[in-house]
């Protein structure tokens, strides 16, 4: 699901921002909460919904958007009897079509902008940039973890993170997953070498690292 400018075909060729909401929602009410975001930035941006599985009302959805169902999320309930390294490809697999689907029917409708950032809720979107570090890291020759997965992600230059809470989703399946990182809260070994905005209360703080953080500056109220 796209959101450009409704009713013109001046947003289609204009870079891309994957939108990613919060378990228990769904692309509908993830694109009225954005409408901010759509009004400072629809002129130079384009807007692209995803997720992949079915999910409950996240809590205190459904006062106010009880009528917007069917909800969804990033991840799904997983029975102790299920095969954890299955599940682990399944998922990560679900997770990428998502991403690609949602792409993909934009095309349809005549976009053509790359997709350059991810906004969304921490746990995913903060998943997406942790996996494409570490695809760098290999590429550039910088880690000796190798790995067989062919995922067509979208290369991120930015993201906007929000509710920085939960672990991060491993994506790849077929690597050993580090578990001090992903089982409970610690500083990441390498920050993710892109632009970081990190929204806190009415406000938001912007962020630049790479390796290490350079700079940190308080930006004006949105």
């Amino acid at each position: 699901m796209a959101l450009g400018s409704e009713g013109s075909d001046s947003s289609l060729h204009f870079p891309r921002i994957l939108c990613l909401h919060g378990g228990g929602t769904n692309a509908r009410i993830f694109r009225m909460q954005c409408r901010a975001f759509k009004y400072h930035l629809g002129s130079e941006f384009r807007f692209v919904f995803a997720a992949p599985f079915p999910a409950r009302p996240g809590p205190d959805v459904t006062a106010v958007y009880s009528n917007c169902g069917p909800f969804r999320g990033w991840l799904r309930p997983v029975d102790e009897t299920e095969d954890q390294d299955f599940y682990a490809a399944e998922a990560s697999m679900l997770i990428q079509n998502s991403i690609n689907t949602a792409t993909i029917a934009d095309n349809h409708l005549g976009a053509t902008g790359e997709v350059v950032g991810v906004l969304g809720f921490a746990r995913i979107a903060a998943s997406l940039l942790y996996n494409q570090q570490l695809r760098c890291q290999q590429l550039d020759g910088g880690s000796e973890m190798k790995t067989n997965s062919v995922m067509n992600w979208p290369n991120f230059r930015f993201a906007v993170l929000l509710a920085g809470r939960g672990r991060l989703v491993w994506l790849m399946p077929d690597v050993p997953m580090p578990q001090d990182l992903f089982l409970h809260c610690s500083p990441l070994p390498y920050r993710p070498c892109c632009k970081t905005t990190l929204l806190a209360g009415k406000g938001y703080i912007s962020m630049t690292s790479c390796s290490c953080l350079r700079s940190m500056s308080t930006a004006s109220k949105m």
